[in-house]
Parts: C-alpha cells; sequence; structure tokens
C-alpha cells in the first residue's frame, strides 16, 4: 500500500501536528484549578498548591503578620535582597513582583495604597522596619537553611531552601496578608 503525499495533505499533517503541539502545551503550562483563588470576586493565581503552602511555618505566629501587614498607616513597603550570583538573581525577581503585585491589589481599596521599594542589601542583620515602613526580606535558597515565615523588628523574612519552598513560603505569606485559611475538608 503506497500513501501518496500531496501538498494538501502535507499541509493538512502539518496543522494537526501543530493543534496537538498547541493543546498539549496549554494543558502542561495552565495552572490547575486549585491554584486560583477567588478574593472579593477577583481571580487570584498562585504560583505553587496554597494547600501546600499552608503547612510552611511562621514565626511568632500569623497574627504579627497580619497585623503588621494590614497595618492603615503603611505608607511605604520596603522589599530587600542580599544578591546571589546571576543566574540564582532571577528567582528574588519573581517572587518580589509577585508580592508587589499581589499586595498592591489587597491595598487597591485604600485611599493612599503605600509604595514599594525594592533594593539590594550587604545583610540581613540588624534589619529593622517601622509601622508605616514595613520590611519584607527575600532569603534566596543559597542564604537560607529553613523554610518558613518570620516577623523580627517590624522585618517580615521570607526564606526557602530550595526555589519551590521559597514559592511556597511566598504563597504562605501571601495567604496571611489576604487572610486565606485552608479547611481540611477542601484537600
Amino acid at each position: 500500500m503506497k500513501i501518496r503525499l500531496t501538498q494538501r495533505r502535507i499541509f493538512v499533517i502539518a496543522i494537526l501536528i501543530i493543534v496537538v503541539v498547541g493543546i498539549v502545551w496549554y494543558q502542561s503550562t495552565r495552572p490547575p484549578e486549585y491554584y486560583i483563588v477567588t478574593i472579593g470576586g477577583k481571580q487570584v493565581p498562585f504560583r505553587v498548591d496554597p494547600r501546600e503552602a499552608a503547612s510552611v511555618p511562621v514565626y511568632p505566629d500569623e497574627a504579627s503578620v497580619y497585623s503588621l501587614i494590614r497595618s492603615p498607616i503603611i505608607s511605604r513597603i520596603d522589599i530587600v535582597f542580599k544578591p546571589a550570583d546571576e543566574k540564582d538573581n532571577p528567582l528574588y525577581v519573581v517572587e518580589g513582583f509577585e508580592i508587589a503585585r499581589k499586595l498592591s491589589m489587597l491595598y487597591e481599596k485604600w485611599q493612599r495604597p503605600p509604595e514599594f521599594k525594592s533594593y539590594p542589601v550587604d545583610s540581613y542583620e540588624n534589619l529593622t522596619g517601622k509601622l508605616q515602613n514595613p520590611i519584607i526580606a527575600m532569603i534566596h535558597p543559597v542564604y537560607s537553611n529553613e523554610t518558613a515565615v518570620r516577623v523580627q523588628n517590624r522585618t517580615i523574612f521570607i526564606s526557602g531552601t530550595d526555589a519551590h519552598k521559597f514559592d511556597l513560603a511566598t504563597v504562605k505569606f501571601l495567604m496571611i496578608a489576604f487572610n486565606i485559611t485552608i479547611l481540611e475538608s477542601n484537600i
């Protein structure tokens, strides 16, 4: 049996291959539904599963993070980071953008939402924020020995021991800021 390939058949086969590859790509890159949380009528996408992020420890407690980040007197939030090498720095960009973008959504209902500033620091020691100007310190996995969210001296430290855990800690922080609670029955 011989199959005769004409230009038309080659074109149809190429279109079918493109469609199949497109469908597979779309399905593999689309976030699963449980990565989307509806908050105040808006759909907020998360890069990792909030159910997994719920287990990230918070020190001293979630109420400390919530009260600091939801203070009505905040005028500016500083997002600081200790530079890593060139191949590792993009992780700061991703996490910092996610924090600023999602917190901006949170604050958009305020008359005067706070401004965001981002800058490098030489050390994470002696960081002290203010009630009107808290600091969010992102601790890259190359500098971290834990995955957690910590509050000390009006500074929120977000750390993870690898890129995925750093994502989880960031989402945990945002869950606290938005007052998102994952119930056992939802799992």
